[in-house]
């Protein structure tokens, strides 16, 4: 009968495995031009966060307020937050993502806005929560390009979510499901059997990632 302290051992082992649910569909995503891939591969792409950039100063200002709540477990000044910048001639946005225990839950999804500057100042389109990753698209809707937004469900579940601006804010229009199997090698390492996607409710692509044809 196995004990209890392997059980645990194994266990830890299976979880650290499956910290690296994305890195399948992240390879894929890199292997086919983004003209032919469906979102949910396109958005895990490096390119697709922009660059990194220094978290804005007009950030933090404008977040004061709804991050008091963190003033009793950490000083204003020390709450983490990761900001991408996505620009081009027309338009330039800021992607920012916190990363501290008091905006991020035990799972690792944290607090997430997105800002549209304007003549150097800052508009905030997006605000949601339980972000894990997020990717923007080559696709645009009302002028800036669509988002996708990734949760961390368990080790098996990782729901995404499109999200499209509507002329003021982002909204969330339609998500699916990476859904993953796994299988125990005699060394008690996991290894990945299988993943696919599930519950798709996005049009375009069906749930092999394959393109529909269009019906107009």
């Amino acid at each position: 009968m196995q004990t209890f302290k392997s059980f645990r051992e194994n266990r830890l082992r299976f979880i650290l495995a499956l910290t690296v649910l994305a890195v399948p569909f992240y390879a894929k995503a890199q292997a086919i031009s983004a003209k032919n891939q469906p979102p949910w591969q396109e958005s895990l792409a490096p390119a697709a966060k922009g660059t990194q950039v220094p978290v804005p100063k007009q950030i933090p200002r404008e977040l004061r307020n709804q991050l008091s709540e963190c003033a009793d477990s950490l000083p204003f000044e020390k709450i983490a937050m990761d900001a991408y910048e996505i620009r081009n001639h027309k338009l330039k946005l800021v992607a920012v993502r916190a990363r501290n225990a008091c905006l991020c839950g035990a799972t690792g999804n944290c607090e997430f806005w997105v800002y549209r500057v304007q003549r150097g100042k800052y508009e905030q389109i997006l605000e949601t929560g339980l972000v894990r990753e997020f990717g923007f698209l080559n696709v645009t809707t009302n002028g800036l390009p669509d988002l996708v937004i990734w949760s961390h469900d368990s080790a098996q579940h990782y729901p995404g979510a499109l999200w499209q601006f509507d002329g003021s804010v982002y909204q969330s229009r339609c998500g699916w499901e990476i859904v993953s199997t796994y299988e125990e090698l005699p060394d008690h390492r996991w290894k990945l059997r299988e993943e696919h996607v599930e519950s798709n409710t996005c049009s375009g692509f069906d749930e092999k990632g394959k393109r529909l044809k269009s019906t107009n």
